[in-house]
């Protein structure tokens, strides 16, 4: 029953073109990209936080990637996003995500939030979004701590502009 929630959220989301479900349905992410932005959506069956980021395909999980973390609390979206180089936690770069809303539906947590295409000049720990595949590495946590280790985890191959 909650993964028929999740799915018929996600269903009503008007701005969604592309979605991207784990196996196991407990993790969905949906986006739209335009000229100059992607608004991205992602929703776990968590309490606690929820996330997503890419790497380059045929690097390792976590390495040179950028990580999206956001968590909601009394109907408010928290949010935070690092560059992580290695299998531990990511560290803070240089924020470059806007417009952040969150929401519960049962046991799912969603967070919502714009990026441009272009990460932000002037930094090597980001990553553009491009015309090509790229690692796809989700988690999520049942704490809403950022620092707190993730229970689930996955990852995939998508390209973030053709879906």
């Amino acid at each position: 029953l909650k993964v028929t929630i999740l799915l018929v959220f996600f269903v009503g989301v008007t701005f969604a073109q592309f979605t991207y479900t784990s196996r196991n349905q407990d993790f969905m992410l949906q986006w739209k990209p335009n000229s100059e932005n992607v608004t991205f959506s992602m929703a776990a069956k968590t309490t606690g936080y929820v996330s997503f980021g890419w790497g380059d395909v045929g690097d390792p999980a976590h390495i040179n990637t950028i990580m999206y973390l956001g968590a909601v609390s009394g109907g408010a979206a928290t949010m935070t996003n690092g560059w992580s180089i290695a299998l531990t936690r990511p560290f803070d770069t240089i924020s470059d995500y806007e417009a952040v809303s969150g929401t519960t539906m049962g046991a799912f947590s969603v967070v919502t939030f714009t990026r441009p295409l272009k990460g932000p000049a002037g930094t090597s720990r980001n990553k553009d979004i491009s015309n090509k595949k790229v690692l796809l590495q989700w988690a999520y946590s049942s704490s809403p701590s950022f620092s707190s280790m993730h229970n689930q985890a996955g990852s995939d191959f998508v390209n973030l502009l053709t879906g």
